[in-house]
């Protein structure tokens, strides 16, 4: 558990701090990184009062000037070990009631994070001082602020720890315009320069009272001394006082509040030897005060120190050994110092493991330990301290101490379980007193106090010296036995009588022991039957259903009813166990037997059949024809007009068995068709001339017998369209337009170009005559397949008529292959390089031979930008060309050519050998290389190829390499070259590895 801070921790935090005044100032930079919040030391209280105006300047003038004189270590004011500047102008605003504009937060003795506080809070910087303003003396050029004091008026100055007269003290008189510092700076040598800070200071009588916002025991610090209470306070200009009145045993006393968190919070310890040591209920009631007087609310609560009864063990409760004790407010008990001397006292502590914290519990019998701290080498043991002033009685308040081991019984404990893992160690000579903390800071005393039933620091658990708990109890456990049933588990609980440790193992239920099944119920076919079995253990029944039989139905119809000619009979399936019936069918009646009559239909009526029955002579008719009259086709039009074709509908006559349609030529009716449907009623005429004029007629018809009616004629007259361009074709202009050309229509006006995007057709042009045969499309995407299509049309009196479409598909070009180049050549191949079209979809790639171009490759992805060519002759020279290809929309697009001459490298030398060896030389040869001007001979050391020889002509075709190490073998290689102009070529390498002798 960490410990919360108290303010008697942080006035011990801040003596420890060794923050020593220098002879001119309070503050230099490596001191000031130093403190912390709380690093403050404030005597605020131990002020000479002041009465206040209001006025927040003059107040703070006032209160500063009241304490003129007072210097180190006088009673009440602040230790020569502080350096108190800063800790003095913030008393100063807390006694005048001005904490909201010279801030207490960050508390913080050091003067430039107190000038950047007062910045924060809204303080302003001037230039001009005046009463109430903030002096800072600052370094110009080490960034120190080594000061700080209240302005009296525009020049001098109040300042405390001022050096003067050779003593630290309050100088109501201090001239900001002179000041040194020890290291030599100083305002007249220009080192150190005055910052004056205007605070937002309240000037009026501030009649708001405090808010007291809660008040609450801090139960940790519970113990059998006192206890802790805590109140917290807000106030628009700062709460200067917390007040506590408490009241037990029929006593009553005042506190006045440590207060901390820049006012916001005060803390004070009741000791209950102020109430005559009474456990029991305490009365406390609090209020805060402003520095106008205000007071706030009042808060009341009630503490009880509930006196509980250690029970007494006489039994060997934990095991012996030796563990660190921690206590329940996280702190370790610990021997100060871990000396060896009598009278040491035991502290609170941070865990550490060491020898101080080690205490080894040695058992006397009838419960009783030694708690004996490793540190001490002479065997001392933990000890009730009792005064040397004559009374030698044990009493809660005596100290816990370190002494030798004398059998005295202030010095045996029982260890005393009190549940969740917690101990206290009880005094065996005093009942009812165990060792407990009145403080709970690093370092506070252990003391012999009554036991209370809740307070932590009379609690322990023991760890190992790394801090890790340990189960010290010697468990004596008690059984608790529940037997299992068939069903449920039982379970055996196990609980130790010192420690109240449970242990709890589950008994596994056994399960029914089963009889076996016996039918109780037999099934029959619609009922389910019965099964049962009993436990022999619980006796407990167990059924279950047998699933019902069901209908066993024969495969046999049985005749339940018998059909006659006027009444329906029935048949069904019977079950063979039960008298269920299924598929239960009705059976027809008995057929008619009918004579039939067949009456034809005339022109004034309809036709039908006649059946009668022989048998009962029952009658019905059927098959009824219409009366015969049929009338004239109608919607008789022209469903589709082209150039050589016309496709003529109708509507369809229900009465007709189909139509006969015919054509006026050669100056006459011609049947063109005749259908046998009347569902068919369209018709296309075939073989027509363009932009000519038709008649058609078209009848219906329908057969009676043997004898054929037709209905009356419907006439259309019809022309076919216009002939359209003969022919109509695209080309690719660029990456971005096409041209469109056709050829000339002398019956035309004019022609309507379209183009298919977006989903439809849109018109792009209509000319205005019949000569213009070109239209350009721009604006298009590269390697593009787009769909354009065109029809005439002719203008006569106003009238306009439209030939067909033609259509047709053509795609835009795009970009070719740029940076075609030679990656690398030898004599017998050359690997041609290029950049990658991201356009395309591959590339195909030619070789100029035999007097025309051969494609010699093509790739399939446009990421192959390499290619090599193999199988060429040393020393010539090839063409070679590129395009890109891509493929959309079923068609394949090319790009332009690339076009790239290269030439392959003369040829190596040949039969490069070794001719002979000695042991610091090999003789190398070669076949003479014709093409060739020279050769140039390597070897290969020191890591790398290094020339040995040069060749001034093709006729040298051998060379010794001398120096060479003894049964060393060497790697050597030869090229060719060729010089001409200031050109030179080289030929590949040709190499070898030789060996010298041994």
């Amino acid at each position: 558990m960490k410990l919360k801070r108290t303010a008697a921790a942080v006035v011990a935090a801040v003596m420890a701090f060794t923050a020593v005044a220098t002879p001119l100032g309070d503050n230099i930079p490596a001191l000031e990184g130093a403190f912390s919040a709380g690093a403050y030391y404030s005597v605020k209280d131990s002020f000479y009062p002041v009465t206040l105006t209001g006025d927040g300047a003059v107040d703070m003038v006032n209160v500063a000037v009241a304490q003129n004189g007072r210097k180190d270590d006088d009673t009440g004011w602040y230790p020569s070990s502080e350096a108190w500047c800063a800790d003095f102008v913030m008393d100063v605003a807390r006694v005048a009631g001005q904490t909201g504009a010279v801030p207490v937060a960050p508390a913080n003795a050091a003067c430039g994070t107190f000038k950047n506080a007062l910045l924060n809070a809204g303080a302003q910087m001037v230039t001009t001082a005046q009463a109430g303003d903030i002096v800072f003396y600052c370094g110009k050029y080490n960034g120190s602020t080594y000061h700080v004091g209240i302005m009296k008026d525009s020049r001098y100055a109040v300042e405390g720890n001022a050096y003067t007269d050779g003593i630290y003290k309050v100088n109501a008189n201090r001239d900001t315009r002179v000041f040194y510092a020890s290291d030599g700076n100083s305002i007249a040598g220009g080192g150190i320069y005055t910052v004056f800070i205007r605070p937002k200071y309240t000037n009026k009588r501030d009649k708001e009272a405090p808010n007291l916002t809660s008040l609450g025991e801090e139960d940790w610090n519970r113990n059998g001394m006192g206890f802790l209470v805590r109140a917290n306070a807000t106030d628009n200009v700062g709460v200067t006082k917390i007040a506590f009145t408490v009241s037990a045993n029929g006593r009553t006393k005042d506190y006045q509040a440590n207060l901390e968190k820049n006012n916001t919070c005060g803390w004070q310890y009741i000791s209950v030897s102020d109430f005559s040591n009474f456990l029991g209920t305490y009365s406390i009631s609090c209020a805060a005060y402003d520095a106008c007087g205000n007071k706030s609310n009042v808060r009341s609560m009630t503490v009880t120190l509930d006196k509980g009864t250690a029970p007494t063990v006489a039994d060997k409760t934990i095991k012996e050994g030796t563990y660190c004790l921690r206590n329940g407010v996280g702190l370790n008990m610990d021997v100060t110092g871990g000396t060896d001397e009598n009278k040491n006292p035991a502290v609170f502590y941070e865990h550490n493991g060491s020898a101080a914290q080690r205490m080894k519990f040695i058992y006397k019998g009838n419960g009783k330990y030694l708690i004996a701290p490793e540190c001490s080498t002479t065997g001392k043991v933990i000890d009730v301290y009792r005064p040397t002033d004559g009374d030698m009685d044990i009493d809660w308040g005596d100290k816990i101490d370190l002494y030798q081991n004398d059998d005295d019984e202030a010095q045996e404990f029982y260890v005393v379980p009190v549940g969740n893992g917690d101990y206290v160690l009880e005094l065996a000579s005093k009942d009812n007193f165990v060792i407990g903390g009145k403080h709970t800071f690093s370092g506070a005393n252990f003391y012999l106090q009554p036991y209370l039933n809740f307070a932590p620091s009379q609690r322990f658990r023991f760890t190992d010296a790394s801090g890790n708990a340990v189960d010290v109890c010697n468990h004596s456990y008690k059984e608790t036995r529940t037997e299992p049933t068939c069903t449920a588990g039982g379970k055996l609980t196990k609980v130790c009588k010192y420690c109240g440790k449970k242990v709890e193992e589950t008994i596994n239920a056994p399960g029914h022991s089963w009889s076996g099944w016996s039918t109780t119920t037999y099934p029959t076919c619609t009922a389910q039957g019965v099964e049962q079995r009993t436990c022999s253990r619980c006796l407990k029944a167990e059924t279950r259903y047998i699933t019902a039989l069901g209908h066993n139905y024969s495969s046999e119809w049985t005749i339940d009813k018998q059909a006659t000619c006027s009444a329906e009979g029935s048949k069904s399936k019977h079950c063979t166990r039960c008298s269920s019936v299924t598929e239960v069918t009705a059976i027809p009646k008995t057929a008619h037997s009918y004579k039939t009559t067949v009456v034809a239909p005339t022109l004034t009526s309809q036709g039908y059949t006649v059946h009668e029955c022989t048998v009962c002579h029952y009658s019905y008719k059927d098959s009824y024809t219409s009366q015969i009259t049929l009338s004239a086709v109608t919607g008789v039009k022209v469903k589709t007009q082209g150039t050589t074709s016309l496709t003529l509908a109708w509507d369809k006559n229900a009465s007709a068995n189909g139509y006969v349609v015919e054509q006026y030529r050669g100056g006459k009716w011609t049947q063109i068709t005749k259908t046998a449907s009347n569902a068919v009623v369209s018709y296309t005429v075939n073989g027509l001339k363009a932009d000519t004029t038709y008649t058609f007629r078209i009848k219906g018809y329908v057969v009676s017998g043997t004898t054929e009616y037709s209905s009356e004629y419907t006439r259309l007259a019809a022309k076919t369209r216009i002939a359209n361009v003969g022919t109509f074709k695209g080309s690719a202009v660029s990456g971005s337009a096409i041209k469109l050309d056709w050829s000339k229509n002398d019956k035309a006006s004019g022609y309507i170009i379209e183009q298919y995007k977006g989903g439809k057709w849109t018109a792009l042009a209509t000319t205005k005559n019949n000569t213009t045969l070109t239209f350009t499309v721009k604006g298009l995407a590269s390697a593009t397949v787009y769909s354009f299509r065109i029809k005439s049309f002719r203008t006569v009196n106003g009238k306009t008529d439209y030939s067909e479409y033609t259509s047709l598909k053509v795609a835009t070009s795009f970009g070719g292959v740029n940076n075609l180049t030679v990656k690398s050549y030898t004599a017998s191949a050359i690997t041609l390089a290029w950049n990658k079209n991201a356009s395309a979809n591959g590339y195909v790639v030619e070789q100029y031979k035999g007097g025309k171009w051969t494609q010699i490759a093509k790739t399939s992805s446009n990421a192959t930008v390499t290619y090599t060519v193999n199988g060429l002759k040393a020393d010539t020279t090839y063409t070679f060309r590129v395009r890109a290809y891509k493929t959309a929309a079923g068609k394949t697009i090319y790009s332009e050519y690339t076009r790239l001459a290269a030439k392959t490298r003369i040829a190596k030398v040949a039969s490069f050998r070794v001719t002979g060896t000695t042991t610091s030389a090999v003789e190398l040869s070669w076949n003479k290389n014709a093409k060739a001007t020279g050769y140039i001979i390597e070897i290969y050391r020191g890591g790398k190829w290094t020339a040995i020889a040069t060749t001034k002509n093709n006729t040298t075709l051998r060379f010794t390499v001398k120096g060479l190490a003894r049964n060393t073998t060497y790697s050597f290689r030869i090229k060719a070259f060729r010089k001409t102009g200031s050109t030179t070529e080289f030929s590949e390498y040709s190499g070898l590895k030789a060996a010298t002798r041994k």
